[in-house]
């Protein structure tokens, strides 16, 4: 696992970590910006157990969709021998390829580390996700291109669970709405995601997905070490 740790303005500090492409266990993820300041924390550490309630793939913070039409015969030949490998070992003898067409980033895709963030590549997508150090803020930029055309009948490629708190100041240039929970060790988190409803994308395809992670300052002044 690559992890990734960044001092931030004011003295908080910041962690993510390269996905590990389905082979690992859920628990151990942290694709979006890990918050902590004097020993809280300000936004979600991912974790928890497999098959939990608010602990599964879709809550993870990566893209997501249900497919509309039969998995394409290039991810069926990619995912041959990408078996679910965890702690558990439970998982060695299930498909990736889902009987229910659910297509998680998470497990679709083969993530690397790259110098401002981490890509994923597989025969229908690229993903990649920067994280830019601003002050106080982490400001994450996420691009999907489509390597070949895809219908989705519904297709989230933004997921992004929040805590209700005052202590850090959230912004997307595009609309989310809520839905759902995200729960861990760290707490229950909101889920904010932005949805398509029955979406083709062709080959080609570009999406571009800009958000902001900021400390409150006024919120966090007065926390002790």
């Amino acid at each position: 696992m690559n992890i990734f740790q960044r001092k931030l303005g004011g003295g908080a500090t910041v962690i993510w970590a390269t996905p590990l492409s389905g082979y690992g266990h859920i628990a151990d993820e942290q694709p979006l910006p890990y918050i902590h300041y004097k020993g809280n924390e300000l936004t979600p550490r991912f974790g928890g157990e497999e098959g939990q309630v608010g602990s599964e793939p879709h809550t993870v913070g990566l893209p997501w969709g249900v497919l509309k039409n039969k998995w394409p015969l290039k991810q069926r030949i990619f995912n041959i021998f990408r078996k679910n490998i965890n702690i558990y070992w439970r998982n060695i003898f299930v498909s990736r390829c889902k009987v229910d067409d659910f297509f998680y980033f998470l497990e679709q895709l083969e993530y690397k580390p790259s110098l401002q963030g981490f890509t994923g590549e597989c025969p229908l997508i690229h993903f990649e996700r920067k994280f830019f150090i601003e002050g106080a803020s982490v400001q994450v930029e996420d691009t999907i291109v489509f390597k070949r055309s895809v219908s989705f009948e519904v297709f989230y490629p933004v997921n992004i669970p929040l805590f209700d708190s005052s202590l850090i100041k959230f912004t997307s240039k595009k609309s989310l709405i809520k839905k759902g929970n995200q729960c861990s060790s760290a707490g229950e988190a909101v889920m904010h995601v932005l949805k398509k409803n029955n979406t083709k994308f062709k080959k080609g395809s570009t999406l571009i997905y800009q958000y902001k992670y900021e400390i409150n300052k006024n919120n966090t002044a007065n926390f002790e070490m």
